[in-house]
């Protein structure tokens, strides 16, 4: 089988990046094609194919790559095509990202006049919304939703039928990871040079304003016996540590910015919190139930039925009070929090999401 996976930009930290090398690495197929501006492999089974982008807008600089795309489909003979991107002629479009007109109705009811102006005439928001309405009445594109929210907002905001949505929620395997002994979490916390006495609550995230850095940072302001981490790659950095600096809090909440071993971080948190506006499925709370974490997440948190129904963490609003309630329930209530945690980490075998992804491939080439 001839696979065609199609991502526009490569990114150490990005989520979809990490799913597609662990899949491709699971699958063990021996002809995988990366189409993308940027992709590094050492694979010596995958192939890149470079699309380039160009233009000065993010409009102009989308439409040249999916132009490019259609270029390097129309001359190749790919059995299955499978894109991370909104684009048309393709198999397979997995909505890792969740759908954009939801993200842009959630950041509008946050926002100012001026924003929701904004967000309304943008050029290149409206250019993805349009895509994802073409793609939605293109009846040979199948979609892939990794959450509930997900299938639902595909549902309800492109009128996707349900038998051309596939559910298939992210693996991950936890065979390297164990929740550390208390021995194991105070040297944890001693490494990263933070109070070993005092609960750790880590965030992970790139993106500050849309995963709630900065809230879960005016949180830390009600809890003045709480440590904060912040993991993640923004633009806004620089921002959110000099509001830390000026509400007197760098003793207590610490600005990592993106790390590639995260490890010892997961090993000396208490809590994991992603009070997040839109987030379709987060890896890194897969990775923080493996290690016993109770999580704090909103409901637009593609794992928050799961960690509510499982009792593996508390549930919390985008405001500063909810989510400084909701790390205090969590703390009071850690040790039953975090047997649920891994209970419920079990439940995400990276064997069958790897199944159930070969099982759709040979789906698309039977109807071809």
């Amino acid at each position: 089988m001839k696979l065609a996976i199609i991502r526009r930009n490569y990114s150490d930290f990005g989520g979809a990046e990490i799913f597609i090398n662990r899949l491709v690495e699971q699958l063990n197929l021996d002809d995988v094609s990366i189409i993308s501006n940027n992709w590094p492999t050492k694979d010596p089974n995958t192939n890149f194919i470079q699309a380039h982008q160009s233009g000065f807008s993010r409009k102009s600089k989308l439409i040249h790559f999916n132009q490019t795309v259609a270029k390097i489909i129309h001359s190749h003979k790919f059995d299955v095509i499978q894109s991370h991107e909104r684009m048309c002629g393709i198999d397979i479009f997995r909505a890792g990202d969740g759908v954009h007109a939801s993200w842009i109705d959630k950041f509008s009811n946050e926002s100012g006049f001026a924003k929701k102006l904004f967000l309304k005439h943008d050029p290149y928001h409206n250019e993805v919304i349009r895509l994802e309405k073409l793609m939605a009445k293109d009846e040979r594109i199948k979609f892939v939703a990794n959450s509930l929210m997900t299938k639902n907002d595909l549902m309800n905001y492109l009128n996707v039928p349900q038998e051309r949505i596939f559910t298939i929620k992210n693996g991950f395997n936890s065979s390297q990871i164990s929740r550390p002994t208390t021995d194991e979490k105070l040297q944890a916390k001693k490494d990263l040079g933070i109070n070993p006495e005092l609960p750790f609550v880590l965030f992970i995230g790139s993106g500050y304003q849309r995963k709630g850095a900065f809230l879960l940072a005016k949180a830390a302001e009600l809890l003045p016996n709480i440590q904060i981490g912040i993991i993640g790659k923004d633009k806004k950095i620089q921002q959110l540590k000099s509001d830390i600096q000026s509400k007197n809090l760098h003793s207590r909440v610490f600005i990592y910015g993106p790390q590639k071993n995260i490890a010892n971080y997961f090993k000396a948190a208490d809590i994991f919190c992603l009070p997040s506006l839109y987030d379709s499925f987060s890896n890194a709370v897969l990775e923080a139930l493996a290690f016993g974490i109770p999580c704090i997440l909103t409901s637009n948190v593609g794992m928050y039925d799961a960690v509510s129904n499982f009792f593996a963490g508390i549930g919390c609003e985008r405001n500063p009070d909810s989510i400084a309630h909701a790390i205090e329930s969590g703390i009071k209530n850690q040790n039953q929090l975090s047997d649920n945690a891994l209970f419920l980490s079990q439940k995400y075998s990276s064997e069958t999401p790897v199944k159930e992804w070969a099982k759709l491939y040979q789906l698309i080439m039977s109807t071809k």
